[in-house]
């Protein structure tokens, strides 16, 4: 058993996992093809060590690949030896406890409101709204290009978010969100009005099942056209050169910290999977929290504590 390739048991692994999205089971394929079948794909899996395993890693460090893409590649190497392991085709995982190149935290860009408004003014006019929800919103670039017409309520003032679309070796494909798990968020009356304006030009509200977003001749709205014939053009008479469609995902989380918003309602806003994972991310906007409190203490102290402690004295 031990001498099946790896090509071979790691394509009998592939085609099980029948519960990936397709979106993932594509770059699954880019890495296998890319980096570890010509590496390991023809070599038996009892003769891969964990050496040749850190010889491979540290040659993908040498050719200045990104650490979380090398981490991607090794992850992946891992849980198919991993499966080998739990089928008995290996005694052990040679890919476990290879060190890999630390990450580095990216700093986020941050747009501010005015910066936001000048973007938006900036777009064509049938992706204005598309910015001020993915700014106001929280909405991922997939999750608003997957927005239909029922998924908006305007009298509560909230969008449904359930499905989001994908470019997968050119398919246009709608799946779940990337935790799997709808949510609810809620948007200022002034996004909502424009939104209702984008509704009137574009003619939309008798078909439920309608895209709200769509390309010029119809159909849904590909990122790539998008960022090619809006966007950049956008950003670059906004004087927003360095700004991604991504950034108004972050831009919401600083946008409503800066509104007194806590964690958790920013959780909620951008559908992270645990407040831990809102935490890690935008660890710098609550950096000032335990300041404040502080500061507030020592006030309350000042005001009151301070001088009942004199009269105990």
């Amino acid at each position: 058993m031990a001498e099946t390739t790896l090509k071979e048991f790691g394509d009998r692994w592939l085609d099980a996992k029948r519960r990936l999205k397709p979106k993932t089971r594509d770059g699954y394929l880019v890495l296998l093809r890319a980096r570890i079948y010509p590496a390991f794909g023809d070599h038996p899996l009892g003769r891969i060590d964990r050496l040749s395993v850190e010889r491979w890693v540290g040659g993908m460090v040498e050719e200045g690949l990104s650490p979380t893409h090398i981490r991607h590649c090794a992850r992946l190497l891992r849980a198919i030896l991993d499966a080998a392991v739990d089928d008995r085709y290996l005694t052990r995982n040679p890919a476990v406890r290879v060190e890999l190149p630390k990450m580095v935290r990216p700093e986020h860009r941050f747009l501010d409101a005015s910066e936001v408004a000048r973007l938006a003014e900036a777009m064509r006019p049938e992706h204005r709204a598309l910015v001020l929800v993915m700014a106001y919103g929280g909405l991922r670039y997939g999750e608003a290009a997957a927005l239909r017409c029922r998924h908006v309520d305007f009298l509560r003032r909230r969008i449904l978010v359930t499905d989001a679309m994908a470019n997968v070796s050119g398919r246009v494909i709608f799946h779940d969100t990337k935790t799997g798990r709808g949510r609810t968020v809620s948007l200022p009356s002034f996004v909502v009005e424009e939104l209702a304006a984008h509704y009137e030009r574009s003619g939309l509200g008798s078909d439920p099942d309608a895209l709200v977003f769509v390309a010029p001749m119809g159909g849904p709205l590909i990122y790539g056209n998008f960022r090619r014939n809006s966007w950049n053009p956008a950003r670059k008479l906004a004087g927003l050169d360095d700004v991604t469609p991504h950034h108004l995902r972050h831009s919401c989380a600083s946008i409503l910290r800066a509104m007194g918003a806590d964690a958790k309602a920013i959780q909620s806003q951008l559908g992270h999977s645990s407040i831990q994972v809102t935490l890690d991310v935008y660890t710098h906007l609550f950096e000032g929290d335990l300041d404040d409190v502080m500061g507030k203490l020592d006030t309350a102290h000042r005001e009151v504590g301070g001088a009942e402690l004199r009269e105990v004295k």
